[in-house]
């Protein structure tokens, strides 16, 4: 993984996504992060 800093700031729930992401895609990226470890983030509680 190039920048392994995106996926703990996204697990945080501190990532600043561009504005040209939807909802879709946020649980697109979110939805690749748990496949690679079971943890379930809760970034949209």
């Amino acid at each position: 993984m190039k920048q392994p800093h995106l996926i703990e700031e996204i697990k945080a729930g501190t990532f600043d996504y561009p504005e040209s992401f939807t909802e879709e895609n946020k649980c697109a990226v979110l939805n690749a992060i748990k496949g690679e470890n079971s943890q379930d983030y809760r970034l949209w509680a």
